[in-house]
């Protein structure tokens, strides 16, 4: 299994070389916290590991910094198949869920 930072790695590299897209459902979920598209872009290239949910399946969630207003973004990637890494959906993390933005809370 690839390591968290060698997976950064490879997804960074896969936004710079034009092999990422993002869902509609991640405009969609991004739209309702004023995230815009390139921002969601922008964090998966060159955002932050803070959730490896490998071997069950093939995401992991990145925190990166919204460029207008500096606001923390999670976006969960997908990259089970990797031609591409999609952006799955995004979120401005709520902090009833999280704590420092990266951290979730014990339910």
């Amino acid at each position: 299994m690839t390591k968290p930072d060698e997976l950064l790695s490879a997804i960074h590299r896969a936004v710079a070389e034009g092999r990422f897209f993002t869902t509609n459902h991640a405009i969609v979920e991004g739209q309702k916290d004023g995230v815009l598209p390139q921002e969601i872009e922008a964090v998966v290239g060159s955002g932050h590991l803070i959730e490896d949910y490998r071997p069950e399946r093939d995401e992991c969630l990145l925190i990166g910094y919204t460029e207008r207003d500096g606001l923390p973004l999670h976006v969960a990637v997908n990259f089970e198949n990797w031609d591409s890494v999609r952006a799955k959906t995004c979120y401005i993390p709520q902090t009833d869920q999280w704590l420092a933005d990266r951290i979730r809370k014990q339910r």
